[in-house]
């Protein structure tokens, strides 16, 4: 049905022999063009026939029965299978297998019976499965409809009946605890007046027996007070000296504690002056120490200087005689060499007049030599 397919059948068909020019044979997309022609004019059908019975069995209420207790049945096998988690695993090693697999895919679904049975086998038993159980199917749902409907009535009538009793229990509750409630507060005043009551017949049993004692009380403090107010003098006048004496004893302590301080504080003076006294005297020492030391490397220094410079002028000397002794020794050589620079461009000369004659004496042997090649070479 698509437009490509609806242009070409319009067109004529191939018919006879194909004639296999350059372009079939050599041309990539016509050569397989050309394969597929010959592929699909070697098969005239499909390789098989489809037979197809039409039934509308009829799926009672014992068949349906049994078909859900066998479901059952196997639910309750696998899940009491599952339980355990020792049944959970293979007794022998499983064996790794990969495959490739190539997904099918249904690219379309026939809702209704078709003539044409030139139809893959996933779609023809889609068809075949359909068609058996629609009505079935259509069946069961209007059932499954029907008692939905009455379920769901039935769930709204129970669930007012619900409400309403709830309604009426949570009223009757909160009577009760109403009522509890105010029993409770009637209970708690009543006590609490029983409470006051007895609280105040207490103190005032307490008020008339402290009134008693505050009497007797009183009379003993008037006939004890000359006794203890003399007893207090007293001790007023001990607790006095004792802090005189404290006072006395502590201002002693203080002196005397003082005095130490003095002491340690004249002790530390001393020996920080000795310690002061002794650094000095390392001081003055040390002092001493590097200008002993200063005042004998500047004499041996003066004394080093001293033997130098009498090292210098006796190697003076020395130089002096061997100076003398090689001019003895070389005058000779002297007056050689000076008679020998004075004769010098004389012998220059004489050595280059040399050298002429002998050059004019090579020349004059080359042209004889040459003339006498000539004269040979003449006479051939």
């Amino acid at each position: 049905n698509t437009q490509f397919a609806q242009q070409l059948n319009k067109l004529p068909r191939v018919k006879g022999k194909i004639n296999k020019t350059n372009l079939l044979k050599k041309n990539k997309d016509y050569k397989k063009i050309l394969a597929l022609f010959e592929f699909l004019r070697k098969y005239e059908s499909i390789g098989y026939s489809i037979k197809v019975i039409e039934q509308a069995p009829v799926v009672d209420e014992k068949l349906q029965r049994d078909i859900y207790h066998n479901i059952l049945f196997n639910y309750l096998v696998l899940k009491g299978y599952l339980e355990d988690e020792a049944d959970r695993k293979v007794p022998t090693p499983s064996k790794e297998k990969r495959k490739t697999l190539k997904p099918k895919f249904i690219r379309q679904i026939i809702e209704e019976l078709t003539e044409d049975y030139d139809l893959p086998d996933v779609e023809v038993r889609k068809v075949l499965i359909e068609e058996l159980t629609k009505s079935q199917l259509m069946k069961e749902e209007a059932e499954e409809r029907r008692r939905l409907v009455a379920e769901r009535e039935q769930r709204k009538k129970e669930e007012a009946e619900r409400i309403r009793r709830e309604k009426a229990e949570e009223r009757e509750r909160l009577k009760r605890e109403r009522e509890a409630e105010r029993e409770r507060i009637r209970c708690e005043k009543e006590a609490e007046k029983e409470r006051l009551l007895q609280e105040k017949m207490e103190r005032e049993l307490e008020d008339r027996r402290r009134s008693g004692l505050f009497r007797a009380e009183l009379q003993i403090f008037e006939d004890n007070l000359y006794d203890r107010v003399t007893e207090r003098n007293e001790q007023k006048e001990k607790e006095v000296a004792a802090l005189v004496d404290f006072a006395d004893a502590a201002e002693i302590v203080e002196e005397e504690e003082q005095r130490r301080r003095d002491e340690a504080a004249r002790e530390r003076q001393r020996r920080q002056e000795e310690r002061e006294r002794a650094k000095r005297e390392q001081i003055l020492a040390r002092q001493r120490e590097i200008e002993e030391v200063e005042r004998l490397r500047r004499e041996q220094l003066a004394a080093e200087e001293a033997a130098r410079r009498e090292q210098e002028e006796r190697e003076a000397a020395e130089l002096a005689a061997r100076v003398e002794e090689d001019k003895k020794t070389l005058a000779p050589v002297i007056n050689e060499i000076t008679l020998f620079h004075s004769s010098l461009a004389g012998q220059i000369a004489l050595r280059a007049a040399k050298n002429e004659a002998r050059r004019r004496a090579e020349e004059e042997a080359e042209r004889r030599r040459r003339e006498r090649h000539a004269r040979k070479a003449m006479k051939q």
